[in-house]
């Protein structure tokens, strides 16, 4: 027996729609790869350029005082984490203090604290006693986790 013309045109229509679904799933693949190798490479100066700004507020912004208005734990971390708020100098609404986990002490609700707010954007308040300089170090790091990213995204290129 053989097969009839139109189950010829079926299974060739199945190979055809399995080499397009093919085709289009390497096509996919292939774009999603390139743009997680370039946001992983974009990573690195944008990580850099972060640090270098709070380390040059650090360095231009005079110290001001603020009230330390609440000291949560985090939820879910494994460490001593906290969440330190203070009242913002100059309008006393409660912000979160970036670096606040790294004080040592830790502050208590009512200490007085130095921080350093931002002057374009009044959220964005630092922890004055941390150590805000970019260190080598940090330097490498980003550009290692950057090329890591990068390199484990590439493998969807192949």
């Amino acid at each position: 027996m053989t097969p009839s013309t139109q189950e010829m045109d079926g299974e060739q229509h199945d190979r055809r729609f399995g080499r397009r679904l093919g085709l289009l799933f390497r096509v996919l693949r292939r774009t999603v790869g390139g743009l997680l190798v370039l946001a992983s490479l974009a990573i690195i100066p944008i990580g850099i350029s972060a640090g270098r700004y709070d380390e040059r507020l650090a360095r231009a912004v005079p110290v001001q005082q603020a009230v330390v208005v609440s000291v949560e734990e985090v939820k879910w971390s494994k460490y001593d984490d906290v969440t330190i708020k203070i009242a913002r100098p100059g309008d006393g609404v409660a912000v979160e203090l970036i670096g606040g986990n790294d004080l040592d002490p830790r502050p208590a609700v009512g200490d007085r604290i130095g921080v350093i707010v931002d002057p374009e954007d009044s959220e964005y308040i630092l922890a004055a006693d941390v150590d805000w300089e970019m260190h080598w170090y940090w330097y490498l790091l980003g550009v290692v986790i950057g090329l890591l990213c990068a390199g484990c995204s590439a493998q969807l290129l192949v």
